[in-house]
């Protein structure tokens, strides 16, 4: 399969951490699924060894919000064109690690940037520090966090990378006793996607390209309404949509013809 960087890659220039627009996002989505046509076949992925973590980087990490971004990233994920690829940690919503000093990255890259930007005097340290904490590809290295317990419950030995300090907040033992986590909605929406086989090859439009942040495209028989900020937002839609999947219990509402769907939610709604 393609493996296509564009969307990850699209916010920076190098180790330089560059403004993320919705818009051009979309386009990005839009570009790919139209090369490759009918009979081409995207991946589709929002992390992986090499790039941060996906909520802190294209939304919201802040523990009051992370949680429903992770899931309205889930939805995003699992209804484009292609084959969805989940990495370790991300159906827990795990986090970029808070990086404050050089000497917390493990990433031979890190520091040989550090050497020929910083140490040269081409680059403020503290400039340099505040972008490669967001962009770095150590975020997606530190140990996998299984449980609340010493390390995460990844070894009892010493990790070769010090693990997320949120662990006991974000771990998947925590998460797969709780029906409202990021893993329990992660569950769902795949036992939901293996039953809409239109998915696989239903045609990709985008909606409302231009619209700030909002991620509304259709896909076949349904619509997906994305919502990329934390305040609410009211989708007008034709027909008579019923709502068959929602991020939260509180992330959709409405009326026939509205779908409303509160700050960080996604929702999938049929439009037959």
């Amino acid at each position: 399969m393609v493996l296509n960087f564009d969307v990850v890659r699209l916010d920076r220039d190098g180790w330089r951490k560059l403004p993320l627009s919705l818009p051009a996002l979309k386009k990005v989505y839009a570009r790919l699924n139209a090369e490759v046509g009918p009979f081409g076949w995207n991946s589709v992925f929002q992390e992986n060894h090499d790039n941060p973590r996906a909520v802190s980087h294209f939304g919201d990490d802040d523990p009051l919000w992370r949680d429903r971004f992770g899931k309205a990233l889930a939805v995003l994920l699992l209804t484009q064109p292609g084959t969805p690829l989940i990495y370790q940690g991300e159906e827990i919503g795990m986090t970029n690690y808070p990086f404050r000093e050089i000497g917390e990255f493990n990433d031979v890259e890190v520091h040989g940037q550090w050497k020929n930007d910083v140490e040269t005097g081409k680059v403020p340290a503290a400039t340099y520090l505040r972008d490669i904490a967001q962009t770095s590809r150590d975020n997606a290295r530190t140990p996998m966090q299984w449980s609340s317990q010493s390390n995460a419950g990844f070894t009892r030995g010493r990790p070769w990378m010090p693990v997320n300090p949120n662990f006991t907040a974000i771990n998947a033992a925590t998460q797969t006793s709780k029906d409202s986590s990021v893993l329990a909605f992660y569950r769902r929406l795949i036992r939901w996607r293996s039953h809409q086989p239109d998915l696989a090859v239903s045609s990709y439009v985008d909606l409302l390209p231009d619209h700030p942040t909002l991620f509304l495209y259709r896909r076949g028989s349904v619509v997906v309404a994305i919502n990329l900020s934390r305040q609410v937002q009211q989708v007008p839609l034709t027909g008579n949509p019923t709502i068959v999947l929602a991020s939260d219990d509180d992330g959709a509402a409405g009326q026939p013809g509205n779908l409303i769907p509160s700050g960080w939610t996604a929702a999938v709604v049929s439009l037959s």
